[in-house]
C-alpha cells in the first residue's frame, strides 16, 4: 500500500527536478 503513497511523491519530485532543469537551461540560453 505504501507504493500508492510513494508514486505521487516521486512524480512531484520529478516535476520539481524537471522545472529546475528547465530554468537552468533557460538561464544558460539567456547568458
Amino acid at each position: 500500500m505504501s507504493f500508492v503513497i510513494a508514486v505521487p511523491e516521486f512524480i512531484a519530485t520529478a516535476a520539481t527536478d524537471l522545472a529546475s532543469l528547465e530554468s537552468a537551461i533557460a538561464a544558460a540560453n539567456a547568458a
